[in-house]
């Protein structure tokens, strides 16, 4: 082989020693950027799954503490049916205006929480609880005050001598509640009754309205005594289980 032949092939052999070389470190780049790319999205896969997690568990806090405020709630009311079958309506009216009236605002801030954490149908399932915690505290703004002031009109009526202001008022009452076992009383009859009851002087407006309004219907708003037999208030309760059936499923990942 005379030595321009042996050059050529020495250059040669270079140029594919550079080339072989030159594909061995884009393989090995390659090979490189691929790893990485798995490590990050492996760091990412752990960082949402850390990130779900933490969801998770704030979520589950706010809605404890949303049951929380909605059972704190349900044993004022309870207190406040016990007092009134014991005829206390005095200490029901207390804890009406006291300690329930904070207890609804608890419940209030509470689904605020769950409003911002979500999800949706875990704020819907809420809201219907907290309305259904509306609807009892609303029957008992009128259960309550009606029942307080006819106790206060029998009291002054036992302490009068003839036919005086209470004494006519709770007559005034008792054709209005036989008007309405039998249909819807007129307005002219509850009209005229709430005057009846107004000019006893004993009431304030309020209770005058509501006692008015509680003899006027077919019957209570409230029946207490069926709700303490059965333990419970079944509007409530009946939300509170659907509440947690659907956060149940959403922290087992179900639809």
């Amino acid at each position: 082989m005379n030595e321009g032949v042996a050059a050529v092939l020495a250059a040669l052999i270079a140029v594919a020693g550079v080339g072989l070389g030159l594909f061995g470190a884009r393989w090995q780049a390659r090979a490189a950027q691929q790893q990485a790319i798995a490590a990050i999205e492996a760091v990412r896969a752990q960082g949402r799954e850390q990130n779900n997690q933490w969801r998770r568990t704030l979520r589950r806090d706010v809605w404890v503490d949303f049951l929380g405020a909605v059972d704190s709630f349900i044993e004022s009311v309870n207190a406040i049916a016990s007092h009134q079958l014991e005829h206390d309506y005095a200490c029901a009216q207390a804890e009406l205006e006291g300690v329930t009236r904070q207890r609804i605002r608890e419940v209030h801030d509470a689904f605020r929480k769950i409003e911002l954490e979500g999800p949706e149908e875990i704020i819907d399932k809420a809201a219907q609880l907290r309305m259904a915690v509306r609807n009892t505290l609303a029957q008992l703004d009128l259960d309550v005050p009606a029942r307080r002031g006819r106790q206060r009109l029998e009291e002054a009526a036992l302490q009068e001598e003839g036919p005086a202001p209470a004494t006519r008022a709770l007559e005034a009452l008792q054709r209005l509640e036989e008007e309405a076992s039998r249909g819807e009383p007129s307005v002219e009859d509850a009209y005229a009754t709430l005057q009846a009851v107004r000019d006893t002087s004993l009431l304030s407006d309020d209770e005058a309205t509501a006692t008015v309004m509680y003899s006027s219907r077919r019957r209570p708003e409230v029946d207490l005594e069926r709700l303490i037999t059965r333990g419970h208030w079944p509007d409530v309760v009946e939300a509170r289980a659907a509440f947690v059936i659907a956060a149940r499923a959403h922290l087992d990942g179900l639809p």
